[in-house]
């Protein structure tokens, strides 16, 4: 904006307060909004100031962990330097494991005490604990689901075959048959 039009916008600002009775009110108002006006500006070059700038380095780093995370990665920073793992593949290790390669091992959040983060790693730390816990109680919960349903749909097949001869390849088919007969019947699928 150019002077000229500063100068027409204070005198539209000066309009604004022809309303007031006494002329010295009018006037410290003009100067209370002008100084508010002046430090609103203040404040907001310094904000401006105090907000880091994104080097290089960080943008390029942010670029390959954003990159890594659309292929289904992730990135840890370890004492070689960056490591990208298949997020799959890195769920499947021991829980211990997972902390460790994420610095939210309990020992290792715990010596960072002096820096309030620590709070919230270690909540971390514990939360994937939890999951990771309830997550093997669920698989192990279906492996055993598993094992029953096939144990299950094999005695049912064994005592309800139509095959003759359990020795011939009709005797598969029949168990087949008997088999998808019992699951069936267990879904309440018609």
């Amino acid at each position: 904006m150019d002077t000229r039009e500063k100068i027409k916008q204070q005198l539209n600002h000066l309009r604004n307060y022809e309303d007031l009775d006494y002329p010295g009110l009018r006037t410290l108002k003009i100067i209370e909004d002008l100084v508010d006006q002046l430090n609103d500006k203040i404040v907001e070059k310094e904000l401006q100031e105090q907000k880091p700038q994104e080097t290089a380095e960080e943008k390029e780093l942010r670029d390959i962990v954003l990159d890594e995370y659309k292929k289904g990665n992730i990135v840890v920073s370890t004492f070689e330097g960056l490591q990208m793992m298949s997020l799959d593949e890195f769920i499947k290790q021991p829980v211990e494991g997972i902390l460790y390669d994420l610095n939210r091992g309990e020992a290792v959040v715990l010596t960072f005490i002096n820096d309030p983060k620590w709070i919230n790693d270690f909540a971390v730390s514990k939360v994937i604990q939890k999951l990771y816990s309830e997550f093997t109680k669920l698989q192990k919960g279906k492996e055993i689901a598993d094992e029953e349903i096939e144990k299950a749909a094999y005695d049912y097949a064994v005592h309800h075959s139509s095959a003759p001869d359990k020795e011939t390849p009709d005797w598969i088919m029949a168990d087949f048959k008997a088999g998808i007969e019992w699951l069936k019947k267990e879904l309440n699928i018609e």
